[in-house]
């Protein structure tokens, strides 16, 4: 599995994320042959702290919402969420904080 960097937003933002919580938009190869273009959003959320959504495509129903950060970093050797992880550390910081 192979991803790079695109330009973008490449895909219509139906589920509304606030424009700050754009990451990046990337290609990423699942074969030789099969491809994909994907858009990262992470927000706030406050049962998991942060949400992450994965764009696929331009139907409302093209995402995947993995749910929380952790969730993501926890299954990050595994295909597109490895991805996911290796952007998130490339681009920001992950940061642990006490619950109030």
């Amino acid at each position: 599995m192979y991803h790079e960097e695109i330009k973008g937003p490449v895909w219509t933002d139906h589920c509304k994320h606030p424009v700050e919580s754009y990451v990046c938009s990337f290609k990423i190869w699942y074969s030789e042959n099969e491809s994909a273009k994907c858009d990262l959003y992470v927000y706030p959320d406050d049962f998991e702290g942060q949400h992450v959504c994965i764009r696929e495509g331009n139907e409302g129903h093209e995402y995947v919402s993995p749910g929380g950060l952790f969730n993501v970093l926890r299954s990050s050797d595994k295909g597109l969420y490895k991805s996911v992880a290796e952007l998130l550390v490339k681009k920001g910081y992950i940061k642990w904080e006490r619950k109030p």
